[in-house]
């Protein structure tokens, strides 16, 4: 088994750079009808995972990251034989990397992490952490047939609401990967458009962003494209205000991203 970034510096100046390398394994992953896995790939680890879940490893040792003080680091699902969500009701996935350590080092986790699983992808999700996700929120015997709610919060901007549907619906990139990498039953928790206007007249305007020329167009090309209900109309609320923002808008009202870690814990 190989990481795809091993196969680049195998010959740096063949590939260009490592998306010729990763377009072109889907490539072939895709012509063949197969995973990268079953063909000796694996992406390097990105994303991270703390809270109620016990995982077992193929040694027979378990790790119990209720109380590990640090994250783990998300790597391929061979590494545990099955995962215990028998205190876990549900699972919040927080877009940027910033806001989820913030988030763990809150009062507020403190009071709901016995009970939560946090992750994050650090933006747009890799494959192994959009498939640790599924596993942990269908119910299978791996995960003890635990169907566990899953919450996402990202960015009020077309790219976060774009993150959204990547983890809900998985990615044409990757459509040969299966239905093990998408979460159908995902939901968005924000930032909305209602939080938004809820700041406008309540916090500095500098908080807020005016949509770029890139952001209208992406937002444009994704309703056209199609999308949910939700995030159709959000997109269409975010043209019309023609803002944009960001997570750490909640560090500007006192206790803000507390009021959504708590929101989870009264769910």
């Amino acid at each position: 088994m190989s990481f795809i970034r091993d196969v680049f510096y195998q010959n740096p100046l063949l590939f260009g750079s490592q998306s010729v390398v990763d377009r072109y394994c889907d490539l072939f992953a895709r012509f063949l009808r197969v995973r990268r896995y079953d063909l000796g790939l694996k992406a390097a680890a990105k994303g991270l995972v703390i809270g109620s879940v016990i995982f077992s490893r193929p040694n027979g040792s378990a790790l119990d990251l209720a109380r590990e003080a640090e994250p783990l680091l998300i790597s391929h699902l061979d590494a545990f034989t099955h995962a215990d969500l028998s205190e876990a009701s549900r699972i919040l996935v927080i877009e940027k990397e910033a806001t989820f350590h913030t988030a763990r080092s809150s009062n507020a986790w403190l009071l709901i992490k016995r009970y939560t699983i946090l992750m994050t992808a650090k933006g747009y999700p890799d494959l192994a952490s959009r498939q640790l996700l599924h596993r942990l929120s269908t119910a299978s015997p791996w995960n003890g047939f635990r169907d566990l709610p899953v919450l996402i919060l990202t960015d009020f901007d077309p790219d976060g609401l774009a993150i959204f549907n990547t983890f809900k619906h998985g990615s044409n990139a990757l459509e040969h990967e299966g239905p093990e990498s998408a979460v159908p039953n995902a939901t968005r928790l924000g930032l909305s458009s209602q939080h938004v206007k809820n700041y406008i007249d309540s916090i500095d305007c500098q908080a807020l962003m005016s949509l770029t020329k890139r952001d209208r167009r992406k937002a444009q090309l994704m309703l056209q494209r199609g999308t949910g209900t939700d995030e159709r109309r959000e997109l269409q609320v975010m043209l019309m205000l023609n803002f944009k923002a960001e997570l750490q808008l909640l560090d500007n009202e006192e206790d803000g991203l507390a009021q959504i870690l708590m929101s989870v814990y009264d769910r």
